[in-house]
């Protein structure tokens, strides 16, 4: 059940932003990859675009509604992990890979800037 405070709180000029900016980059995606008839398989980046949009409308709902006083119990064990991550990839630069190669192996993929 949603409690009523979340909803009498919640920043509604925020989400019209987001909302505005999404579908800017949408259209300006769209357009561009359907310039060129007949629109070829460029169209899927619209695709994905429309996805990771949707993810990210519904993360940010979901931090909205996050305990932040719960943050407050957990803050050194994240600070420590976020420092042991930065270390990480630090020491991760020195390290000879082939190139393409990224941290995570599998379907989804995350590669540093080299």
């Amino acid at each position: 059940m949603i409690d009523r405070r979340l909803i009498h709180n919640f920043d509604w000029g925020l989400l019209l932003i987001v909302v505005l900016l999404g579908a800017m980059g949408l259209t300006t995606i769209y357009s561009a990859v359907t310039a060129d008839p007949p629109p070829g398989p460029q169209k899927v980046l619209f695709y994905k675009q429309m996805v990771w949009f949707a993810i990210g409308i519904i993360v940010m709902a979901a931090s909205f509604s996050f305990s932040y006083r719960l943050l407050d119990r957990w803050a050194h064990p994240i600070y420590i992990a976020c420092v042991l991550l930065l270390l990480g990839s630090w020491y991760s630069e020195s390290l000879p890979e082939a190139p393409g190669v990224g941290w995570f192996s599998g379907r989804f993929t995350f590669s540093p800037p080299s």
